[in-house]
């Protein structure tokens, strides 16, 4: 096993990082509408936080493994987002929280065979541009009730 200062390391980096994509994200897709988006292996909820600090409107889920609860609270209450933004620990191969209009995956599909990575419990759409995406983008952003484009 990594010593923790690594572990620790690595998670700042990946937060770090999830912050700046989720920014330039926020900046570029349109989530008028939007009522609850849910960050499927939201980590810590840099990506997420970053979404609602830019758009005022939604609330939001952080949907990941049980043990990053507390790192992503902290998080969420650093940002000021404490009202608008919980932590549901789960399994994402097993289902994600129903009810959400806005599903996002970012760097989590790459993990999982083609066959064991479509979550349980939310109609999963590619993104716009249908191909299979480049680390830097979501793998999959899903608004049930929409058809596919």
């Amino acid at each position: 096993a990594a010593p923790p200062e690594h572990a620790e390391l690595f998670n700042a980096a990946m937060g770090e990082r999830s912050r700046l994509i989720g920014k330039a994200f926020a900046d570029s897709y349109d989530f008028r509408g939007a009522r609850q988006i849910v960050d499927v292996g939201g980590g810590d909820g840099s990506f997420l936080s970053a979404i609602l600090c830019a758009h005022p409107e939604p609330t939001g889920v952080i949907y990941d493994q049980p043990y990053l609860t507390d790192a992503a609270r902290k998080k969420v209450a650093a940002a000021g987002l404490g009202e608008r933004c919980t932590f549901v620990g789960g399994d994402f191969l097993q289902e994600v929280p129903s009810g959400s209009d806005v599903y996002m995956l970012r760097g989590v599909l790459h993990n999982w065979p083609d066959d064991q990575a479509a979550p349980r419990g939310a109609v999963m759409y590619p993104s716009h541009s249908g191909e299979r995406l480049e680390e830097m983008s979501l793998d999959l952003m899903a608004r049930p009730g929409l058809e596919r484009e």
